[in-house]
């Protein structure tokens, strides 16, 4: 992807593991647009647990996208 990157690159995503490539990202960066965006159903705890139980944490997910943004990744 990196030889012949996209104009646009959209990640979307719940897991706020997408910073373990947080390097990789930024050197997509370089080439092409990039916006990485964190599906988050609500800001309650306990409704997240009814609609999405195995999904991760809220504070975990706006933890990871302020991260993300903090490193000049659009989000």
């Amino acid at each position: 992807m990196l030889e012949t990157p996209p104009d646009l690159l959209q990640i979307q995503t719940r897991s706020p593991l997408i910073t373990r490539d947080l390097d990789l990202i930024l050197k997509l960066k370089e080439t092409c647009e990039v916006l990485v965006s964190m599906t988050i159903e609500t800001d309650r705890e306990d409704i997240k647990q009814i609609f999405s139980p195995y999904a991760p944490g809220i504070k975990l997910r706006l933890k990871a996208l302020r991260e993300i943004h903090e490193s000049g990744i659009a989000t």
